[in-house]
């Protein structure tokens, strides 16, 4: 009785076990019960009853260890089933209303909207219109990221009636031979003028350039004989003066000073035809020694140069505490290079830099320059960045960066709104010699500059504390203004602190259009 009372127990045990595990071990405790307990009455060991024990143990722990097995497998099974259909059941996630509803406001910031009703993701067509009630497809990455929009507005805006290239021709004299109703304005068309001379030329040089027939042109040119009293008077127009003594030809260089008393050397055909000056002043001069050496006096130090070459030969250069290195003069006066002995980066040294900029550095630790640090700027903004990135590549808060750029698309949002379909976008045009102007359109005569907060403090983070840098960002205003005026470009500047910027660019259109020209037309119903 005692023998299967043990059997008994050890196979409700078994219930608790599973796999080999739990087999090993309930035939080892058989074994060792039926050894201690099945003996025989003169004391005696019975092996063939403690072999038949030991067999019927492990088989009734396997029995057990199956049905266990089989019955988590099953409990697994179904709670998988179960998951599923909650997972079906469950209304759509909140991720998908945020992409809806951060498409929709992108389409509402250009005045139109989306109509998808669900989002898959980024790489999936969603439906969209257009404030003109055009319908198109296009993949959210491509109206988020690239900044597509609505593909018949864009061909709208390339199409010129035909009419138009007619009218035009006609007030020349002359006649447009396109025999289409709309023609891309990069596209060259046929035209005639009043003496019968026919030649291509597309509609953005004849409407926007003011080109006509190229042989007219060349017969009625006369060649106009300069003389030295003609670039003393250009000169005096900007402020310099010519320093010639004689006019030897129209390209022989002549000296020239600027009303800084800057002199150089050019030809009077770069200053007259390609309406170029100071190269100083516009920091285009070639380098000397005479400015190295000014340089690294402002800096405390001194260049041990006697001969320069190019800004790309290395030359000596000695600092404040004496210490003396080779570097060109590019990096130095270009990109910013001082002593390397001095500018061994420690904590001390980030932490004066943040506070010259009015912000803070919170790191506790310093290890290299490609450790990402945390800063704080002054109003508060924190951000992660390298020291590399600020002390070197002049960089700092993002947000407070962000704010001119979002500010610049405010105000060419407002043009391109008031003018549509013509576009602002930002431009190199030839008449302003390399400088660059936010939003212009060519076919208005019309650019607009955004002047941040960096065009009227000296001691903005744009400059990084050097006051040269301020008075450069004037005289690229001042002489943007200048180059603007000659060319007839009407050029609106919008200052930082103006804050309802809409108001202010109507105002200050009425200068130059009506009102008829520029009140906003009402938008199509969608």
């Amino acid at each position: 009785m005692q023998q299967w009372q043990c059997v008994q127990s050890l196979r409700m045990q078994s219930c608790s076990f599973s796999g080999m595990q739990s087999v090993r071990r309930i035939r080892r405790d058989l074994l060792w019960t039926a050894r201690r307990e099945h003996v025989e009455p003169a004391g005696k060991h019975d092996p063939f009853r403690a072999v038949v024990l030991s067999i019927c143990g492990a088989f009734v722990a396997g029995f057990f260890a199956r049905g266990r097995r089989t019955l988590v497998a099953r409990r697994c099974a179904v709670r998988k089933v179960l998951a599923l259909k909650d997972s079906k059941a469950e209304p759509r996630p909140e991720s998908m209303y945020d992409a809806l509803r951060r498409l929709n406001d992108h389409a509402a910031a250009l005045g139109g909207n989306c109509l998808a009703v669900e989002y898959q993701n980024n790489c999936t067509k969603v439906p969209w219109r257009c404030r003109h009630g055009h319908t198109w497809d296009a993949l959210p990455k491509n109206v988020l990221n690239s900044k597509t929009w609505c593909p018949e507005c864009a061909r709208n805006r390339q199409r010129i009636p035909a009419q138009r290239l007619q009218e035009h021709a006609k007030a020349r004299g002359g006649r447009c031979l396109l025999t289409s109703e709309h023609n891309r304005s990069r596209a060259k068309v046929l035209w005639q003028c009043k003496l019968g001379h026919t030649w291509e030329a597309t509609p953005d040089r004849v409407l926007n350039r003011g080109t006509w027939c190229p042989k007219c042109s060349r017969k009625g040119r006369t060649r106009k004989k300069r003389s030295l009293k003609d670039l003393q008077q250009h000169a005096a127009s900007l402020a310099g003066s010519c320093l010639a003594q004689a006019y030897e030809g129209w390209k022989t260089p002549v000296a020239w000073q600027c009303h800084k008393g800057h002199t150089w050397s050019a030809s009077p055909s770069s200053i007259l035809c390609q309406e170029t000056w100071c190269p100083f002043c516009a920091g285009k001069a070639r380098l000397d020694l005479h400015q190295l050496q000014e340089h690294a006096a402002r800096r405390g130090g001194e260049c041990l140069a006697t001969e320069y070459v190019n800004n790309k030969s290395k030359v000596t250069w000695k600092c404040e505490h004496g210490h003396t290195w080779q570097a060109s003069s590019d990096d130095v006066l270009n990109r910013g290079h001082w002593c390397p002995h001095c500018r061994k980066i420690g904590l001390l040294r980030v932490r004066d830099h943040a506070a010259s900029l009015g912000g803070r550095c919170l790191a506790r630790s310093y290890k290299n320059s490609s450790e990402k640090l945390l800063w704080e700027c002054k109003e508060g903004h924190r951000w992660p960045a390298t020291t590399k990135a600020v002390l070197y590549g002049k960089t700092w808060c993002p947000q407070c960066a962000a704010r001119t750029w979002h500010t610049e698309a405010e105000v060419r949002r407002i043009l391109e709104t008031i003018f549509f379909p013509a576009t602002f976008p930002s431009r190199y045009p030839s008449f302003l010699q390399g400088l660059q102007l936010d939003g212009y359109c060519p076919n208005f005569k019309l650019g607009f500059e955004y002047q941040g907060e960096q065009h009227y403090d000296p001691e903005n983070y744009f400059h990084f504390g050097d006051l040269s840098s301020f008075h450069a960002q004037q005289e690229r205003d001042r002489r943007k203004a200048i180059l603007c005026r000659k060319s007839g470009v009407r050029l609106l500047v919008v200052p930082c602190f103006v804050n309802d910027k809409r108001t202010f660019v109507l105002t200050a259109l009425l200068h130059w259009f009506s009102w008829a020209q520029i009140a906003p037309t009402e938008l199509p119903r969608c």
